[in-house]
């Protein structure tokens, strides 16, 4: 519904001094980055213009467009702030804070700063057009057209706004004039596939399909391998029983999306109409394995087996819908019958005369208006193809990695290696230099690894007291970790304490290696344990033996004496807290993770793992914004945790 925030633009470069001619430099390039949809980019451009000239309104403005296209609003939200607190009357950032408000599910806040928005710039017509989307997305139609009516007066040639009226229009009941709008928004604009596909929208429901397949055909190539036009083509020649067609287009979508269980489902409805039962059955299979709780595939499953004289197998299906909806009249009815073939009588009559109790209450209470309340009544066909108001995922990702699939876990443990540096340095100069690198395991991530080569967050007198011999004791440490050699690492590690001068260094080494042995140990005995997110966002651990548990205390050890020492070594908390996360001491983590920030702002990976742990403890507020930090300082994992877990859902 809503359009894609973008931006056009010349690029202006100022040559007054090199200091202005590198901020023009990254607010060109991250505009540019915004226009090709490279919005990870764009955050780290506009990020170090904010760190350089943090008092200019422009890069956190851009950086917030850039982080909501990532559906980072929270960070969005902020950073329009930040743009409205240093100007003031900037309408843009009203204007894109309140369509951020919006997807906060903030519908008082998102009118308040558009009308603002309007009140500094009354002749934009975009504000207008976006003050309608907002009032459509309330299901205020009346109200949108109103606006959508004074956009145009404002500006009679933006297709969007027609397209967008159009839709007023349908939930109003007036196909007509919905009809017109799109057709004259497609006039001004006839390259848009998506007003093809709302135009053949409204033809098939007025069931006008051939119609609606030639829209689909110009929207095809238009926007070729765009899986919800070829879906909705499938569905339209299906209607027309040209069920040829319909599978070759659900086939071709399946190439692209080998896991949507709505196509699957609908091709098995296809094929159990041919006759072709064992397909139909792989096909709800496969539905199943992708969807394991839609009711209507188990139901329409079990129609497919009882025709293959497979009733043990419908009777499995039937329980299963029943089990998810306990109130399933015809399930029952169907079960009776299989329960008869099978021998059982008494099950049999029960399961029909509890059918027939559900369908005389279903009729006598016409208030009943639940989400399966339908499947109650008998009536109602259940085997027929979902259609277009069906749920449907479409693929695209491009810039927006959102929408990219990964393992959300913890970000790893940091290690120790010496920096390589030029043959020419000499070896005083080798000891300042220390790496703190993630474990090998995400050396090929999207995101680069981190190298810190600098002193920040160690005591720089401390680390120069290194001599060659200590040096070379931690690199023959060091390797003999790297191969998985824990114990050969801490013996070389334990003999060598007495010539350790900086003895904090020695028990980050000692505690790091331990959590790495007893992880490594723990992972030999092949028993999985993890810490998930679920959808609902609560915490689980799972385990397939509950009796073992990975053993921190050696390292969490070493780790405490570390900080002791040197209470000013953000990654020794970070590693710690990562222990004390995986150990299910979960405010003890973000106690740690915590400290980690307060030394070092700039660590993404402690703002990740605190995020993801408040996340788990369902502080989803504040775990959200620290996901949108670590996005803002090079995480690009974030922005997937944001699409799965902080977006607020709309009623």
């Amino acid at each position: 519904m809503y359009r894609k925030i973008l931006i056009f633009f010349l690029l202006i470069i100022s040559l007054q001094s090199q200091a202005q001619l590198n901020v023009a430099y990254y607010i060109g390039s991250g505009r540019y980055d915004l226009y090709k949809e490279n919005y990870i980019s764009a955050v780290a451009r506009f990020t170090a213009v904010i760190n350089s000239k943090p008092k200019l309104t422009e890069p956190w403005f851009l950086r917030g467009i850039a982080k909501y296209n990532l559906n980072d609003f929270r960070g969005a939200m902020e950073d329009f702030s930040m743009a409205i607190k240093i100007n003031p009357f900037y309408s843009d950032a009203f204007h894109y804070r309140g369509l951020t408000f919006e997807q906060l599910g903030d519908f008082n806040n998102a009118k308040e700063d558009l009308a603002s928005a309007m009140e500094l710039n009354p002749a934009n017509s975009h504000i207008y057009a976006d003050m309608g989307i907002i009032h459509i997305m309330h299901e205020e139609y009346e109200k949108a057209l109103e606006y959508f009516n004074e956009s145009l007066k404002i500006e009679k040639t933006l297709p969007d706004t027609y397209f967008n009226r159009a839709i007023s229009y349908v939930h109003l009941g007036d196909t007509v004039q919905a009809i017109n709008d799109l057709k004259t928004g497609i006039r001004l604009n006839p390259f848009s596939a998506e007003a093809l596909r709302r135009l053949a929208i409204i033809q098939y429901e007025q069931k006008n399909y051939s119609e609606a397949i030639a829209n689909l055909n110009q929207a095809l190539k238009l926007d070729e391998g765009n899986t919800l036009i070829m879906f909705q083509r499938a569905i339209s020649y299906y209607q027309l029983e040209n069920f040829d067609k319909a599978l070759d287009d659900l086939q071709a979508i399946l190439k692209i999306d080998s896991t949507n269980a709505l196509v699957y489902y609908n091709r098995a409805v296809l094929l159990t109409e041919l006759g072709r039962y064992n397909e139909a059955i792989d096909d709800y299979t496969e539905a199943i394995n992708n969807n394991p709780d839609n009711i209507l595939t188990y139901y329409n499953r079990a129609g497919a087996k009882i025709a293959l004289n497979n009733y043990q197998g419908a009777l499995y299906d039937y329980n299963r819908a029943i089990e998810i909806f306990p109130d399933f009249a015809t399930a029952y009815l169907n079960r009776s019958y299989v329960k008869q073939m099978l021998g059982d009588d008494k099950g049999a009559y029960l399961d029909h005369m509890k059918a027939e109790e559900m369908i005389a209450k279903y009729r006598t209470d016409s208030s009943d208006t639940t989400e399966y309340a339908q499947l109650r009544d008998t009536a109602t066909d259940l085997q027929q193809m979902l259609d277009f108001n069906s749920e449907f995922s479409n693929s695209f990702t491009r810039g927006r990695i959102q929408y990219q699939t990964v393992d959300i876990k913890l970000q790893p443990n940091y290690s120790v290696q010496i920096a390589q540096v030029p043959p020419a340095v000499n070896l005083p100069f080798i000891s300042s230099f220390f790496a703190y690198n993630q474990s090998d395991e995400h050396a090929n991530n999207i995101y680069p690894r981190l190298m810190v080569k600098d002193t920040t967050n160690i005591q720089p007198a401390t680390v120069d007291s290194l001599q060659q011999p200590e040096l070379f004791v931690i690199q023959k440490i060091i390797a003999q970790a790297q191969q998985a050699n824990y114990n050969k690492a801490l013996e070389l590690l334990r003999q060598s304490k007495e010539n350790f001068k900086t003895l904090w260094l020695y028990y980050f080494l000692e505690g790091t290696i331990e959590a790495s042995m007893a992880e490594y140990v723990f992972s030999m005995s092949e028993i999985s344990t993890t810490i998930k997110l679920t959808e609902d966002k609560t915490t689980y651990r799972s385990t397939s033996d509950t009796r073992t548990v990975v053993d921190y205390s050696k390292a969490e050890q070493g780790l405490n004496n570390s900080v002791e020492l040197n209470p000013n070594f953000s990654l020794c908390y970070y590693n710690k807290a990562n222990i004390m996360a995986l150990s299910q001491r979960f405010r003890e983590a973000i106690d740690d993770y915590s400290k980690a920030i307060s030394i070092d702002e700039s660590l993404p990976q402690a703002y990740y793992n605190r995020g993801l742990t408040l996340i788990y403890l369902k502080e989803v507020e504040r775990g959200c914004l620290d996901i949108s930090k670590a996005g803002q300082l090079g995480i690009s994992d974030s922005y997937n945790v944001i699409k799965r877990y902080c977006e607020t859902k709309k009623e």
